[in-house]
């Protein structure tokens, strides 16, 4: 379960290239770093000074830094209250925080009726995707995750190695061979390789593989298995399931 560990504390975006930072906390750092970046690169975030900034400089020159890691929320409130009233002092200046008070809901409970107006808000808020949108996003995480020398490194390793199986090249890179797999059918055309045929399985439905099975009574279960793009134990199983063998 995402981010099931509940981790309080304090912590900074810094952007080195204006030498300013915000200053937050979360009973949840993990969830909080992972929301504050995710809203950045869709252009969505509430703050709109570091929204600027972010788009200004790109995402290369921020920072995530974890300041201070608490058991309890009063420790939080007054370490983030010092820093913001400029008590306590960093290289860089909270600069793009904007309000002084940055827990006016800590301890205190949303009516229902205002959990409601949120949710309605948000579900208004909330825009589908057109196809070029969606294109667009794919591509630029792609090209973030490609500016990454290890993960460019992994996808090499996986395209020019295809003599090895899917679980070997795994092994080796350190992934699920579910995950290699799906590296290699992405990127095997950019290298020049050529990416393996759609398995049948992805096609199939199960009336259609046991039909297959049934027409074909004489193929051992490893060879059915290797036509339909899945494991003999699955072909044994149907097989039994529907009284072929």
């Amino acid at each position: 379960m995402p981010y099931a560990t509940q981790h309080t504390g304090v912590y900074r975006i810094v952007n080195h290239a204006e030498r300013l930072c915000y200053v937050g906390s979360s009973r949840n750092l993990f969830k909080r770093r992972a929301e504050h970046f995710r809203l950045l690169r869709r252009g969505e975030h509430p703050n709109e000074r570091l929204q600027t900034a972010f788009n200004a400089y790109g995402e290369d020159v921020f920072e995530w830094i974890e300041e201070a890691s608490c058991t309890e929320e009063q420790d939080v409130r007054e370490i983030e209250l010092l820093v913001l009233k400029g008590e306590l002092t960093f290289e860089e200046a909270p600069g793009y925080n904007i309000a002084l008070d940055a827990f006016p809901m800590m301890g205190r409970l949303h009516s229902d009726y205002t959990k409601q107006k949120i949710s309605e808000t948000k579900r208004a808020q909330a825009k589908a995707l057109t196809p070029n949108e969606a294109k667009h996003l794919a591509q630029a995480q792609t090209d973030r995750r490609l500016k990454d020398p290890a993960h460019r490194a992994k996808i090499e390793y996986v395209v020019n190695n295809d003599h090895l199986s899917y679980a070997e090249r795994a092994r080796v890179v350190g992934l699920q061979p579910s995950s290699v797999r799906k590296l290699y059918l992405q990127y095997a055309a950019a290298y020049g390789k050529t990416p393996p045929p759609r398995r049948l399985s992805y096609d199939r439905g199960v009336s259609d593989k046991v039909e297959f099975i049934r027409s074909n009574p004489d193929k051992t279960f490893k060879t059915l298995a290797r036509e339909l793009g899945c494991s003999a134990n699955s072909v044994s199983v149907l097989a039994r399931r529907y009284k072929l063998r």
